[in-house]
C-alpha cells in the first residue's frame, strides 16, 4: 500500500469503521471524471472479481459511490472531500448525542453523582474525594458542614438501632 493510500485509510476508518485497505483502493480507483468499469478496477487494484464487487456494493451503500444506468455499467466516487466532510458530520452528531445520553444516565444515577469517597494515600493522609469532581475537597467550610451531615446521619443511626433491640427485646 502507498504512503497516500495508508494516509487516507486511517481517515476514512474514523468515518467508516469497517473500511479496509480493499475499499480504500477500489474507491481510489473510481477518484475520477468519468465512471469506471469493474473490469477496469480489477485491472488497476489487482483485487478478485468477487472482492471488487463486494467492495463497490458497500461502497454504494454508504453513499461513496454511484453507478451509471448505461453500458457497460460504470461506477462513479461521488465528490470525495463533500461525501467524507457529510459522513464525519454524522458521526459527530451521533457522538455528541451519545455523550449527552452518558451524561444523563450519570446524573440520573444515584451511584454517580453527588457521591464523596474517603481516601488514604500511602503517607496515611486521608482526603474527601468529590466523585463528581474527582477533586480533593479543600473548602473549610464544606468540609465543617459534611462533617456535621456525617454526625447527623451517625446519630440517626445510632437512635434507629437503639429501637431496633428494643423491639426486639
Amino acid at each position: 500500500m502507498d504512503f497516500e493510500t495508508g494516509q487516507l485509510l486511517e481517515l476514512y476508518r474514523h468515518v467508516f469503521p469497517d473500511f479496509t485497505h480493499n475499499h480504500m483502493l477500489v474507491y481510489r480507483a473510481l477518484w475520477r471524471i468519468e465512471p469506471v468499469t469493474a473490469e477496469r478496477v480489477i485491472l488497476e487494484t489487482g483485487l478478485g472479481r468477487a472482492t471488487v464487487f463486494r467492495s463497490l456494493s458497500e461502497l454504494m451503500h454508504e453513499g461513496l459511490v454511484r453507478k451509471n444506468g448505461s453500458r457497460p455499467v460504470g461506477y462513479l466516487a461521488l465528490n470525495p472531500l463533500k461525501s467524507f466532510s457529510l459522513h464525519s458530520r454524522r458521526v459527530s452528531m451521533k457522538l455528541r448525542k451519545g455523550r449527552l445520553k452518558i451524561q444523563g444516565l450519570i446524573e440520573n444515577s444515584s451511584g454517580l453523582s453527588g457521591e464523596l469517597y474517603l481516601v488514604k494515600s500511602d503517607g496515611g493522609q486521608q482526603r474527601l474525594i468529590s466523585k463528581e469532581t474527582r477533586q480533593a475537597v479543600l473548602d473549610e467550610s464544606e468540609l465543617i458542614r459534611l462533617r456535621r451531615a456525617i454526625d447527623t446521619q451517625l446519630q440517626e443511626v445510632g437512635q434507629l438501632k437503639v429501637k431496633a433491640w428494643e423491639s426486639w427485646r
